[in-house]
């Protein structure tokens, strides 16, 4: 049986409303020696190309940051490579288009485009999770060789892996270090509005795949052998999924524990966040500050971000209304 776990202990936070939409999404850097230390960037999505920037040490509210190279919508995907200092965007919006942003001069780079399509330019599809950087350490991730989809083989270090999401089991990886895509072993099942995650903590050389659209299914990629093992309901090493989960994911370990946090979707206005310890067998429900009353946001407005700061552990969380926003923090520390 799961145990049930409760997260009281939320700190409001500033915030200025950029009016976040459909496709945003966000990511921690932490890059003091640029001028970027322990801050959270943020896409707004909708179609729009605003990226904003929230300094956690001043909690000042998210400000402008610059522009994507085009506005963004459901499918999109931001991830950070802190061994380049570079951010990658994947733009959704039922497009292949695809850069990178250089976080030492502030330059956009457009890089070759996805295979396919990614995500929808309305609400009704996309992935939320399309993509997955996994080579936050190159010393935990193992060296892929694949032919790439002009027919080369390719040996990469740094590498992303995407998802194709809109009703397809389409499966993809971009090395980094040629600019290249090849394409891997299908998902298990079709997915539209899927997520990815990667598992570091739990297993370097995994990935994680969660079906969502009311199942329990979930997989597992092994990077190294490009194979999928499938798991359900009471099977595997995660004991309980929520019955719709359909949100941003996120595994981080902390002090033991490996979470995937993620924003849950009940209703198309009605959401909150859970957390899955994989290793515990434990599901933290209801991680959503209290103050949101009966978490009536506006789907799906509203996501969960890990984060260290200093050495500590933080879940940050932002839910968007109808005319206004809320952003609230909790410290993890007590789940050592």
């Amino acid at each position: 049986m799961s145990k049930i776990l409760s997260l009281p202990f939320w700190e409001p936070l500033s915030w200025v409303d950029p009016s976040l939409d459909y496709g945003w999404c966000w990511e921690f850097i932490n890059y003091p020696e640029l001028g970027f230390p322990n801050q959270i960037v943020v896409v707004r999505g909708g179609g729009g190309a605003e990226m904003y920037i929230y300094d956690t040490y001043s909690d000042s509210g998210f400000v402008w940051f610059r522009n994507a190279p085009w506005g963004v919508s459901s499918g999109a995907a931001l991830m950070n490579c802190p061994e380049l200092k570079y951010l990658f965007l994947l733009r959704g919006n039922a497009s292949p288009d695809f850069a990178s942003l250089n976080l030492t001069n502030l330059l956009w780079t457009t890089l070759t485009s996805a295979p396919w399509s990614i995500g929808s330019s309305n609400t009704t599809s996309g992935p939320i999770i399309s993509a997955v950087h996994p080579c936050r350490s190159i010393a935990s991730v193992p060296t892929v060789t694949f032919t790439d989809t002009g027919g080369n083989s390719r040996t990469t270090n740094h590498y992303i892996f995407v998802m194709r999401g809109t009703g397809s089991a389409d499966f993809a990886i971009y090395s980094i270090e040629h600019n290249v895509w090849g394409t891997r072993a299908p998902l298990p099942w079709s997915v539209t509005r899927g997520m990815l995650i990667w598992a570091p903590e739990w297993n370097a050389g995994k990935i994680i795949a969660i079906r969502t659209e009311g199942t329990r299914d979930w997989a597992v990629y092994d990077i190294a052998t490009n194979t999928w093992t499938t798991y359900t309901y009471g099977g595997g090493v995660v004991s309980y999924l929520p019955a719709s989960v359909s949100s941003g994911v996120y595994n981080k370990g902390i002090g033991g524990r490996h979470l995937i946090i993620f924003p849950s979707r009940v209703s198309d206005t009605v959401g909150y966040s859970g957390a899955i310890d994989i290793v515990n067998n434990v599901f933290i429900h209801g991680i959503v500050p209290r103050y949101y009353g009966d978490a009536s946001v506006r789907w799906p407005r509203h996501n969960s971000l890990f984060v260290v700061i200093d050495g500590e552990p933080y879940i940050y969380h932002y839910a968007g209304f109808d005319r206004r926003a809320t952003f609230a923090r909790c410290l993890m520390s007590h789940l050592r």
